[in-house]
């Protein structure tokens, strides 16, 4: 009898160490699916971080481009620039323009021989 008491015990330990394996290769799963997981994310994450700095690029880029077009129209720095809100409709000195209600309308004047108490002189050039 004693001979089969062994032979129990060393089966339980088999069962044992098979369980133990089963239990092991299920954690080294899940740690590679979190990984996995943890990599899909980092990329996204880095992918939607360059999409924006392109997109901050493109909008500086917009913006330098439309300061060069403003000073290419406004030319050299004795000039004036005013939008037509600055203009009043009731001001009987204030002179007629095309198109007095369009508030993003932008006049030019040239300004340099004026001092501080002058007045713009003149019809101003008008941009867009």
């Amino acid at each position: 009898m004693a001979h089969t008491s062994r032979s129990v015990g060393s089966e339980s330990k088999k069962g044992f160490a098979l369980v133990i394996a089963l239990g092991l290769m299920g954690f080294v799963l899940l740690l590679l699916l979190s990984m996995t997981a943890l990599v899909q994310v980092e990329t996204r994450s880095s992918k939607m971080s360059a999409e924006v700095r392109v997109a901050r690029e493109n909008a500086l880029l917009g913006l330098n481009v439309a300061i060069g077009e403003v000073q290419k129209y406004l030319g050299p720095d004795a000039r004036v620039s005013a939008r037509m809100e600055f203009f009043r409709a009731d001001d009987p000195s204030t002179p007629e323009m095309d198109a007095p209600n369009n508030r993003w309308l932008t006049a030019v004047w040239d300004s340099s021989d004026l001092t501080d108490e002058q007045e713009p002189a003149g019809l101003p050039r008008f941009l867009i």
